[in-house]
């Protein structure tokens, strides 16, 4: 068995990302092959939210998983994928945690609603799992 045919059936599942807003010939062979767990978006990959779609729906037809994983870090702030004008601006854990100093009550409600808010946005183009950490205020 050839170097290249023995590296793809070790691989274990395994997160990708993308170089841009679509799948390119040489990433679809390779995702083909390699038959990954999931992928992760970047601010790189989204442009708005029918391309996030369109990608998505790309990404998950590149592998045999029923449940192929889509994953975004988008948390407020700096740590944010999706960006204004296209998607709605959160507040950077450091809103929240300034708020916790005086009031943790006050600090939690603000994490809900904000939770809240980026999860309807994300439902909206399709997405399936947030990373977060914020949210173990």
């Amino acid at each position: 068995m050839n170097a290249k045919k023995n590296f793809f059936k070790k691989i274990l599942p395994v997160i990708f990302g993308i170089k841009g807003f679509k799948i390119s010939k040489k990433e679809r062979e390779f995702f083909l092959k390699s038959n990954p767990l999931g992928f992760i978006l970047f601010e790189r990959n989204c442009k708005n939210s029918n391309q996030v779609k369109s990608l998505t729906k790309e990404l998950k037809k590149t592998t045999s998983h029923k449940h192929t994983m889509i994953m975004i870090d988008q948390e407020g702030g700096r740590v944010a994928r999706l960006k204004k004008p296209n998607f709605n601006s959160y507040p950077n854990a450091e809103f929240f945690g300034i708020i916790a100093e005086n009031n943790i009550r006050k600090a939690k409600k603000h994490v809900l609603i904000n939770s809240i808010m980026i999860g309807q946005e994300l439902k909206k183009i399709w997405y399936q799992h947030e990373l977060r950490s914020s949210s173990r205020c």
